[in-house]
């Protein structure tokens, strides 16, 4: 079966983007939502997009996902949602800076370096 290469126009995929960001769609809801043939036809649209505006499609419909909670919140309740991140947050780079310590003292005990990433390959000394 010959299936003929269609034309996007750049309103359309800009739409189309703007659906994927706003809403909890997937690419692959939105190409049958739309009859867009092709599994990759989207994310190219999308990505073309974050490398054009610098933003990631991740973090950007994560937090559209997160704040579109919080539309009907108070303004007190969402400045002590914010504390409950920043200190979240604290909490986080704290045990990350723990580790780090530990992590040095570690290989001076041990004389070498430890591996960074799980499953590298260790040098040969």
């Amino acid at each position: 079966m010959n299936q003929k290469s269609r034309r996007f126009s750049t309103e359309f995929k800009a739409m189309v983007v703007a659906e994927y960001y706003s809403s909890a769609l997937s690419m692959a809801d939105l190409g049958r939502k739309y009859g867009i043939l092709g599994s990759s036809t989207i994310s190219k649209w999308v990505h073309k997009h974050e490398s054009r505006e610098g933003v990631s499609s991740l973090n950007t419909r994560t937090l559209s996902a997160t704040m579109s909670g919080h539309t009907t919140k108070s303004k007190e309740e969402l400045l002590a949602y914010i504390k409950e991140l920043e200190r979240s947050l604290e909490l986080s780079q704290d045990k990350s800076i723990a580790l780090e310590h530990f992590i040095r003292n570690a290989e001076k005990e041990l004389g070498k370096p430890l591996p960074k990433k799980p499953f590298t390959n260790r040098s040969k000394s």
